[in-house]
């Protein structure tokens, strides 16, 4: 395929994400299923105009190309054209190239006449998995992007020292008060509008009378030369009065390895016994019969 025939296929496969991603904005799920349907009829599209030129297989295989290519500059957009400050695959999604990839494989089996029925059949398949299936796998998928696990449970050895000040003391891993604690952490910042949501409901159980020693502690990250006063004043806006918040910094997020806002941490004898959500956070500390 010539260049000119391959550059035409990258700017339409461009200008299809640019399009396909106003659903994303309003809807991640739908936007990114949709996609495996766009790429389908996309690909069908192509073999159509291009068939007196070019296999099918050869046009499905420049579309593969350029569906890698266009997220690959897409990447390079959304990180100011640093792309090594985060994972290729996560902007805008693995599950993104995953089902357009599909999608174009799908068109090109259709467009054949020797794999037409397969085809169609493969297409019938993929929707039934995206109705039963689509949000849970784009739940674990983000799941694993945010807390690098796709749900299941496991131990960490602290194997670092950390410190963080919270209410004029500085705590630490070493720190009396915490032994045989449950120490929950829950990282959030300012820009995180689902931390707001979710703060008042760490507010509402640390007036619950705990069954096992614990302590609720949120880690404020600044964000844009942000102070205490500032987080004090966003805890205040949103009625959080009864946990007080500790300053974090970025250095302890890396340490804790903390990837997304908000982000839970329940930490007892230099062991995280759970990393997710807060929901999720809070199920487990009934399970385990804290409160």
């Amino acid at each position: 395929m010539s260049f000119k025939y391959r550059l035409l296929l990258l700017v339409i496969v461009f200008l299809t994400f640019v399009l396909t991603g106003l659903v994303r904005a309003s809807s991640l799920l739908i936007g990114i299923i949709l996609d495996y349907y766009v790429f389908c009829v996309l690909t069908l599209i192509a073999c159509a105009i291009f068939k007196s030129k070019f296999k099918p297989l050869k046009i499905g295989i420049n579309l593969i190309i350029n569906i890698v290519l266009a997220l690959f500059i897409a990447n390079l957009i959304d990180q100011s054209g640093n792309i090594f400050t985060r994972a290729f695959y996560v902007f805008p999604g693995a599950l993104l190239i995953l089902y357009t990839i599909l999608g174009v494989l799908t068109g090109v089996l259709i467009y054949k006449n020797a794999t037409r029925y397969a085809g169609l059949i493969f297409f019938v398949l993929m929707s039934l998995v995206f109705v039963k299936y689509g949000k849970w796998i784009q739940d674990k998928w983000f799941h694993y992007i945010a807390y690098s696990n796709f749900g299941t449970i496991k131990s960490e050895e602290i194997d670092f020292f950390w410190e963080l000040e919270h209410d004029n003391t500085f705590l630490t891993n070493k720190h009396d008060s915490l032994k045989d604690t449950y120490l929950v952490l829950d990282f959030w910042s300012s820009s995180c509008v689902v931390c707001m949501l979710e703060m008042p409901a760490w507010d509402s159980l640390s007036q619950v009378s705990s069954q096992l020693p614990v302590v609720i502690i949120p880690v404020f990250i600044p964000y844009r030369g942000e102070t205490a006063e500032d987080a004090m004043t966003i805890l205040k806006k949103y009625d959080i009065r009864y946990v007080s918040t500790a300053i974090g910094n970025q250095d302890i997020m890396q340490k804790f390895r903390v990837a997304a806002f908000p982000t839970v941490l329940i930490v007892k004898d230099n062991v995280i016994h759970f990393r997710g959500g807060t929901n999720e956070a809070i199920k487990w500390l009934r399970k385990m019969e804290v409160y």
